[in-house]
Parts: structure tokens; C-alpha cells; sequence
């Protein structure tokens, strides 16, 4: 991390958004030929084609004899260290002026969860660790897009939507994603600001208006999946930008405890549904025709 780089921009500008490479050869614009007429020239470029792709080839050979022999060997196996950082996640405090070991130990988390990815050998126990980790780093990004630094977000907080006086510039409601600008709710009503980043607006004016009568940090928890740790399950998954509510779902653990919180939330119905169907699964909620015209 560069010194200039604060915990939470440092974890805006590095996502951990992993992709297979794509399986092709690349092909540059002067390898095409089809607008080639000379014979001797085309049999040049296509000869330099082939040959890129037999070198290629080869190289596949090789990787696979690799992958062969890496099999045979015994597998890694995670020391005490990658053990505990795993495990504490459940622990982690991101929000307050003591959020620097916890930001260290994030990062230790995604490089272990990296090398067993780049290594072949995901382990299912890294599944409930990734979720948590995904979940984590969309409220960092959240805190940078609202100005937020962890050492406003102590547990006496209040949110500078509805603080009396003048905000600073970049406090300027408009210039914030549509999901995470604050509702009349927010204005008017004191509240923590973790609340603020959660870019589903029908929830977060629900919680808001329920004041004292929940445990926000059960809540917080169960969001993470903290009480869940043997069903590998967090309360919600983000899959995209954390600010769209269009990549978060929401799981069938959370609503047996937290149902309230999201009921009318239609943005995120829909948004579960469709995540669930890219899996194969049937859709958690039934929308009715006019949720359409409320998203």
C-alpha cells in the first residue's frame, strides 16, 4: 500500500474481481490477411499466424505436463497464520479509529485467497471467508464514495446527511450514485452512518425509522454472515459495484431473522432473483406486476 493511500481508497482502486483468461490466440491487425492479395505476401502472414499458434500449442503441452506432475505433489496447506486471519474475519472491526490492523489483516485474507485461486486448489472453506471479504470491501468502497474515513464511523458516530450547519463540498448530494443519495428520512432523522452505506434506499429508511428497537450490531453481523459460519451463507453477496443495487442479493438465512428490514425493497428483489437464476436456482421472491414501474 502506498503511503499516500488511504485503507479505504487503497481497497477502491484494487477490486478483487477475478476472471478466467480467455481461451484464444490473439491475433494482431497485421496478421489478418483477407485483404492481402499478393500470393507471396498471404503465405508470409499465414505462416507467422501458424506458427504463433503452434508455439501456443506447445506451450499448452507443457503447462498440462505441469498440472500433471503438480497433482502428484502433496498440496498446500494453510499455516496457523492463514488459519486465523480466516477466521477472524468474524471479528473485524472496519469502522471506527481502530480499523488499521483490520484493514491489514483484509489484505492478508485476499492474497491467500488469490494464491489458492491462481494454485487451482480453492477450498470450499475460503467460500463462507470470500463472501465476507466481498461484503467488507463494498462498505470500504461505499465509505470512499461518501467521503467517509474509518475514523468518522466510531460507534458514536451520526451521519453527515442530517448534521446541522454547513457540509463540506464534497457532501454534494447530487454527485453521489442515485442509490446512495440520501432520502428525506436520512436528512431528517439522526442515525449512524454505516446505515448510509448501504445503497438499497427502501431499507436503509426502514432501519433508520425502527430507531432503537433492533440490535444494530447483530444486524451488522448477520449481514456479514458472522452467525453463519457453518452454512458458508452471508446475509447478503455483492456481485458488482457496491454502490449498484443491482449486484447485491440477499440470502434466505437473512430473511428468516431480518425479513422486516427489507420488505418493499423491490431494487433488491428483483436484483436476488436475477442472481439466483444465473445459478440455476428458482427466484426467492414473487414480483408482483407493479413492483416494475417502483424499481
Amino acid at each position: 500500500m502506498d503511503s499516500t493511500e488511504t485503507p479505504q481508497s487503497y481497497f477502491t482502486a484494487h477490486p478483487l474481481f477475478l476472471k478466467p483468461a480467455e481461451n484464444r490466440i490473439a491475433v494482431w491487425p497485421s496478421d489478418g490477411w483477407t485483404h492481402i492479395t499478393d500470393p507471396k505476401e498471404r503465405r508470409k502472414v499465414q505462416n507467422r499466424f501458424n506458427q504463433r499458434a503452434r508455439r501456443r500449442r506447445q506451450r499448452t503441452v507443457n503447462t498440462h505436463s505441469y498440472s500433471l506432475e503438480h497433482l502428484a505433489e502433496p498440496q498446500p496447506t494453510y499455516t496457523s497464520t492463514n488459519l486465523d486471519d480466516l477466521k477472524s474475519i468474524n471479528g473485524l472491526r472496519i469502522l471506527g479509529p481502530n480499523s488499521g490492523p483490520s484493514m491489514c489483516t483484509i489484505r492478508r485474507v485476499e492474497m491467500l485467497i488469490y494464491a489458492e485461486y491462481t494454485a487451482r486448489s480453492p477450498r470450499t472453506e475460503l467460500l463462507l471467508g470470500l463472501t465476507q471479504l466481498n461484503f467488507l470491501r463494498a462498505l470500504i468502497a461505499n465509505m470512499d464514495v461518501l467521503h467517509l474515513s474509518p475514523a468518522q464511523m466510531d460507534d458514536e458516530a451520526l451521519s453527515p446527511f442530517n448534521l446541522v450547519g454547513p457540509r463540506y463540498p464534497e457532501y454534494q448530494d447530487s454527485s453521489l450514485p442515485s442509490a446512495l443519495q440520501p432520502t428525506a428520512i436520512q436528512r431528517t432523522i439522526s442515525h449512524h452512518p454505516w446505515l448510509d452505506l448501504l445503497p438499497i434506499p427502501k431499507m436503509r429508511d426502514d432501519l433508520i425509522l425502527a430507531g432503537n428497537s433492533f440490535d444494530d450490531v447483530q444486524l451488522c453481523h448477520d449481514l456479514c454472515g458472522y452467525r453463519n459460519s457453518g452454512t458458508g451463507q452471508t446475509g447478503m453477496v455483492v456481485w458488482k459495484d457496491p454502490w449498484d443495487p443491482a449486484g447485491w442479493e440477499v440470502t434466505e438465512t437473512f430473511l428468516k431473522t431480518w425479513g422486516w428490514a427489507v420488505q418493499g425493497s423491490w431494487d433488491l428483489f428483483q436484483s436476488t432473483n436475477y442472481w439466483r437464476m444465473k445459478r440455476g436456482e428458482k427466484p426467492l421472491f414473487l414480483l408482483p406486476p407493479e413492483a416494475e414501474r417502483l424499481i
